[in-house]
């Protein structure tokens, strides 16, 4: 049976999803499914409806809806202008978020926490984890990342390619995977950077 959860904030957000439902991994963080955020409209302004679900572990808008309620303002074009999805997926995701604690025995430990610590952390995953979604891993790319992977061969050569695409030294150890996986750079060696 469906375990409907809402968070609300003070100046009138609230997200809610299903708390039995299944969640996703998101690096340390772990989201709903599918979930939703509403927000009623200031001083007689259009309400806003959005539905977010997430697949690959990233989080992405499906769904927007904007009303105007019963004796309230028409809906304008600046409204819907103003309506920035980016934000609303960030801010809906660190409502929405449970932090990893641990995994013992195949059992997972997580909290939902209100600091302000947490909630930063978790802005900086979902920015993460959206901004990596749009880049894709394109031969090129794997090319690009051997050649700088060899320019450093000597100094954290992992460490390079993540400075170079502006990435997660975690991203970048997966642009050298898919780079040898690919062909472009040879075996790893064992216990040391470089390739066979």
């Amino acid at each position: 049976m469906p375990l409907r959860t809402t968070v609300a904030t003070d100046d009138g957000m609230s997200v809610s999803y299903d708390g039995a439902g299944p969640q996703i991994r998101v690096e340390d963080l772990y989201l709903p499914v599918d979930f939703e955020m509403s927000w009623s409209g200031v001083h007689g302004g259009p309400d806003l409806y959005m539905r977010f679900a997430v697949g690959d572990g990233i989080p992405r808008c499906r769904e927007v809806r904007v009303t105007s309620p019963d004796g309230g303002r028409e809906i304008r074009t600046s409204d819907t202008k103003s309506i920035r999805i980016d934000n609303f997926i960030k801010a809906a995701c660190v409502l929405a978020a449970e932090h990893w604690i641990d995994t013992e025995g195949g059992v997972t430990t997580t909290v939902t926490t209100n600091r302000e610590a947490d909630a930063a952390e978790a802005l900086g995953t979902i920015t993460r984890a959206r901004k990596d979604s749009r880049r894709r891993v394109t031969d090129d790319l794997l090319r690009t990342t051997a050649e700088v992977y060899r320019e450093h061969a000597d100094a954290n050569p992992t460490k390079a390619v993540a400075e170079h695409f502006k990435v997660k030294h975690r991203t970048a150890g997966d642009y050298v995977k898919a780079a040898r996986d690919k062909g472009f750079l040879g075996a790893a060696l064992k216990g040391k950077a470089g390739e066979k």
